[in-house]
């Protein structure tokens, strides 16, 4: 039995079951639920992003989204690796400390993949790890970030993986 309909605040969005409609944004938000967002709006690069927060995944996704970004979400580093199978992205945007797989073994497996190594990664953590763990990322923000910050530091990465 699917979950009851929701109805969310953001332009016009419905959730029929596991499905919620509008823009141009997918993302799991939890076990067995996925999200996909949709808009006309052409695409200038895609991002995936990793997070278990989820006000944090829908915040981000729509002020991307905002910008033009096509966004894929993901609840920890088991789910962003699924979705590496179905779509490569041009960034990637993980938290450090989530559940099942964390944003270190998540950059880890991806640098060890040629087909994926050279994707950017933007580390996005309230507690980002000290130098001497080597994260594989190629910045970090520390949260909380100001928008205007995220949105340049975004852009920038993406025109890197050009």
């Amino acid at each position: 039995m699917s979950p009851t309909p929701k109805t969310y605040a953001a332009k016009t969005s419905t959730c029929r079951g596991s499905q919620l409609s509008f823009w141009n944004v997918s993302c799991i938000v939890g076990p067995h639920r996925k999200t996909n967002l949709t808009n006309w709006w052409p695409q200038m690069y895609s991002i995936l992003l990793v997070d278990d927060e989820p006000q944090i995944l829908a915040a981000w996704s729509l002020i991307l989204v905002n910008e033009g970004y096509r966004v894929t979400c993901a609840n920890n580093g088991v789910e962003a690796l699924e979705c590496l199978k179905h779509h490569v992205p041009d960034l990637i945007v993980t938290d450090w400390i989530m559940p099942l797989m964390d944003g270190l073994a998540l950059c880890r497996e991806i640098r060890a993949r040629p087909d994926l190594a050279d994707i950017p990664i933007l580390g996005h953590s309230a507690a980002p790890p000290p130098d001497v763990l080597q994260p594989d990322w190629n910045l970090c923000l520390k949260k909380p970030v100001a928008v205007s910050l995220f949105v340049t530091t975004v852009s920038n990465l993406c025109k890197r993986a050009i």
